[in-house]
């Protein structure tokens, strides 16, 4: 039987606290399972799966579709992952450096290492996500988050905004914990998949016209 009214809404509560810690948990696990350097991009990509199976409503047996999708994804993931990895650690490095450099040119170099960090932060928000949404070829879905990217910066950086907002939360609260990653990427999903169903949208009303 059903809990209705407040009962209701304290159990709908309660119930994604505890998905939410369990994603969490299997997200460790399986990083550490992946000796951390294989297993990141894997567990990460898993628990995309498993928000947007949330995101689209679907009730799921969520250990079976995690470990599923993890073994199914793993090499592809960890290309993904370290053919993007380097890319944005270089441009953050750069511009760690520009800020602290003494040079009369350092302001320069900071506007321009910022404006590459938020085009490539941009981009790999929507890169794993578009993984698990699309059924198209690897090659494609760099391809793939670049359109988006193009089409929809202002969906990522309102998801940079609410994850940078619930993460403060967390912090502040002593939970960042029990929920950063699995709160991370049901942000980015959410949002995500926001930009796909208006991109659906508009593809449609192109070929009706």
């Amino acid at each position: 039987m059903g809990f209705h009214g407040l009962a209701g809404a304290v159990y709908q509560i309660t119930l994604w606290i505890a998905r939410f810690a369990f994603l969490n948990i299997l997200w460790v696990i399986f990083t550490l399972i992946g000796l951390i350097i294989c297993g990141a991009f894997p567990a990460t990509v898993a628990a995309y799966h498993v928000s947007r199976q949330w995101v689209q409503g679907k009730s799921i047996s969520i250990f079976s579709e995690y470990l599923s999708e993890y073994k199914k994804c793993f090499i592809h993931a960890n290309i993904l992952g370290w053919s993007t990895a380097p890319v944005f650690l270089t441009v953050l490095l750069a511009l760690r450096l520009a800020v602290i450099s003494q040079s009369q040119y350092s302001s320069i170099f900071v506007m321009i290492f910022s404006f590459l960090f938020l085009i490539i932060s941009i981009y790999i928000i929507f890169l794993l996500p578009v993984y698990t949404h699309y059924n198209v070829k690897l090659g494609d879905v760099y391809k793939y988050a670049f359109y988006l990217s193009l089409s929809f910066p202002h969906y990522a950086i309102i998801m940079l905004l609410a994850w940078g907002g619930v993460l403060l939360g967390l912090m502040y609260s002593g939970f960042v914990i029990f929920f950063f990653a699995s709160i991370t990427v049901y942000i980015f999903m959410y949002g995500s998949h926001k930009a796909f169903v208006m991109l659906k949208r508009k593809q449609e009303l192109v070929i009706e016209r």
